[in-house]
């Protein structure tokens, strides 16, 4: 069986970024993939260790959605995501 990983995402509402950690929180550098998403790389494994998304309220499908503090851990493996 793979090993299982948290994933934790947190949404910062005054500044509308949206951040997500798989695993444990390590060092790490980013690398814009599109306007306002970063890939947060292992700088030695280069690994995908989370992700940033910038102004994520500007980027729901309907602008009646809502976004809306969130706080969450997950976990994942081959069989895919499950609550932590």
């Amino acid at each position: 069986m793979a090993e299982r990983r948290e994933v934790r995402v947190a949404y910062d509402r005054a500044s509308d970024v949206l951040y997500v950690t798989f695993g444990v929180n390590v060092p790490a550098i980013s690398v814009e993939v599109q306007e306002g998403v970063l890939a947060r790389l292992n700088p030695d494994t280069k690994e995908m260790v989370g992700m940033t998304v910038i102004g994520l309220s500007d980027r729901t499908v309907e602008q009646s959605v809502a976004v809306e503090p969130v706080r969450g851990s997950l976990t994942y493996d081959a069989g895919g995501l499950v609550p932590a």
